[in-house]
């Protein structure tokens, strides 16, 4: 062969072995693939929703009857307790319509039933002494002195008379006329104290005084305002709570309060009462809440709050972000994820994860979920691959899927990037208490991010 003959199948050769390295190179090659991590600590999922300040309720405090302010023992912005007298009125009129009644009382009493007892004193004469005579001539009709007609006359006086005395008993004790004159009159006698107590306003209940309306000297109609005065209960935020989320509320619930107007200074309270109802033009649930922690001197009317609601708490879990999780095929209907009486509620799902740079599909169950991240409760293989390690902590899942088997290189997002803040989130419970205090949500709105696989409500 000539030289050049070599030549060419030198060249040959070595454009057949280029081609196929290059093959084998694509075969083997590593796909660069979006990653996370997943994580395990205690777990805090939250509830997170704006809600306003509601100040305690107001009284307004008016006269019930007419007269001239003689003292007020209150300033504007005073404690007091109930019970505790806040304005005087005078009282000169009230005064002597309590005296004329309690005269007339008296008059009654000093002269009707001395009355009925004299009379009664006279009844129990005159039936002794028709006693006396009735004996008398009964004695002297068993002599034969005194006809039947003469004795049953006594005998008729004596009953007339012991009539008459236990009718004047009876009156003595319970006087029809001066009894119903008494009754009369002890009433009048309590609508004069009433009105008399009505010249002194004192405190309902405990509280503040937020407003005066008149001043001493100031003569005043009846249901004249005179002063307001505000229960003395602790502040309330009300939180409008997305229907979504409202499944997961109770009452005692714990609660950390964000003012926006004071982000540095986390305030503690508790769910004291849920609505009843669902607002349906808004399609949210009230949450009230009050706090437990001293209300601050800056806290106002109609100010604004973000309330992170604690509604359940894990001491250890695992955790992945919501991109990780994706649909199992229906043709993967076996698993060995066995339900328990923890997990039967909960929702199957799939990941990826990269094991000795190798693809492969585990199955999952879900617990506790977010908007952005979930807490995984269980883990296998699905059944027709084979059983393989549960996930655990710092194992690699990917954020797209990959056919099972090929070879990635995972590229690990920061946090940030693969878990995005949300209204409803998991949160380690050693962040609670900064993301509480730094991080303001976008809306009241809960799970706006439904799982891979599930149709959005």
């Amino acid at each position: 062969m000539t030289l050049s003959h070599w030549k060419f199948l030198a060249l040959l050769g070595a454009i057949i072995l280029l081609v196929v390295a290059g093959g084998l190179w694509y075969q083997n090659r590593s796909l660069p693939v979006p990653a996370t991590r997943v994580t395990q600590g205690p777990l805090i999922q939250q509830v997170v929703a704006s809600g306003t300040y509601v100040p305690p309720e107001v009284a307004h405090l008016a006269a019930e009857v007419p007269g001239r302010v003689t003292r007020l023992w209150v300033q504007e912005g005073d404690r007091v307790q109930a019970g505790q007298t806040l304005i005087s009125l005078s009282s000169d009129s009230q005064l002597a319509a309590v005296a004329e009644a309690e005269a007339a009382l008296a008059q009654l009493a000093s002269s009707t039933v001395p009355q009925a007892q004299d009379a009664l004193a006279d009844a129990e004469v005159t039936y002794q002494q028709t006693t006396r005579e009735r004996q008398r001539r009964e004695a002297l009709y068993h002599k034969g002195f005194l006809p039947l007609e003469t004795l049953e006359q006594a005998r008729k006086a004596e009953t007339s008379a012991r009539l008459a005395r236990d009718r004047l008993t009876i009156q003595a004790r319970h006087p029809s006329t001066a009894q119903g004159d008494e009754a009369l009159l002890r009433r009048k006698v309590d609508t004069a104290r009433a009105a008399l107590g009505k010249t002194i306003l004192k405190a309902p209940f405990d509280g503040r005084v937020q407003q005066r309306n008149v001043a001493e000297g100031d003569t005043i109609l009846a249901g004249k305002s005179l002063l307001d005065l505000q229960r003395d209960d602790p502040a309330e935020i009300r939180v409008p709570v997305d229907e979504k989320s409202s499944a997961s509320l109770r009452i005692g619930q714990p609660v950390v309060l964000i003012a926006d107007a004071h982000p540095g200074q986390a305030l503690t309270a508790r769910v004291t009462a849920l609505a009843p109802a669902l607002d349906t033009t808004q399609g949210t649930l009230e949450a009230r809440i009050r706090l437990v922690s001293p209300e601050p001197d800056w806290l106002r009317p109609g100010m604004t709050l973000t309330a992170s609601i604690e509604t359940a708490r894990r001491p250890q879990a695992l955790v992945v972000p919501n991109a990780a999780l994706m649909a199992i095929p229906q043709t993967s209907v076996e698993t060995s994820v066995q339900p328990s009486a923890e997990t039967s509620a909960a929702i199957l799902r799939q990941v990826f994860r990269v094991r000795q740079q190798r693809v492969e599909a585990v199955t999952v169950r879900i617990g506790l979920r977010g908007d952005s991240a979930s807490e995984i409760l269980d883990s296998g293989k699905s059944a027709t691959a084979g059983a393989i390690p549960p996930l655990a902590a710092g194992d690699v899942l990917l954020l797209e899927p990959q056919l099972v088997g090929s070879r990635v290189s995972p590229q690990l997002l920061s946090p940030a990037n693969s878990v995005s803040a949300s209204p409803r989130h998991l949160v380690p419970e050693n962040q609670a208490t900064a993301n509480q205090a730094t991080t303001r949500p976008a809306s009241n709105t809960l799970n706006n991010l439904p799982l891979p696989g599930t149709n959005s409500p």
